[in-house]
């Protein structure tokens, strides 16, 4: 009886070790800081610009690696991990619309406040 609990034990363990392991294995960017494009300086900018493409392409790894992931579910993968899986894929796709917008109106804000560069 004893090897049997230790044995389902174990494999409960093994799936949920199994479901951690495939979460992690989708690493998410960091998002990037965008300065406020009023009061930054040229350099500023360029460095967020630089930040942002860094993070869309580290974005698009990882769009894509949750992609993988989603189309590998089977039978045997918890409805609960997929639907994660996919929220997380969701809110990716919605940061980076986000970002893109934030940094293009802080571009917006700094030609303003910067006409004469």
């Amino acid at each position: 009886m004893k090897r049997i609990s230790l044995s389902v034990a174990a494999s409960v363990a093994l799936l949920i070790s199994g479901s951690a392991f495939a979460q992690s294995s989708c690493d998410r960017p960091a998002n990037v800081n965008i300065p406020d494009g009023a009061s930054a300086s040229l350099d500023d900018m360029l460095e967020a610009q630089s930040g942002v493409r860094d993070y869309m392409s580290g974005m698009e790894e990882y769009l894509e690696c949750m992609n993988e992931m989603i189309d590998s579910a089977n039978d045997e993968t918890p409805p609960e991990t997929v639907n994660a899986w996919i929220n997380d894929y969701n809110e990716g796709v919605g940061e980076m619309e986000t970002t893109a917008e934030r940094f293009n109106e802080e571009r917006v804000a700094y030609q303003q406040a910067n006409p004469s560069e």
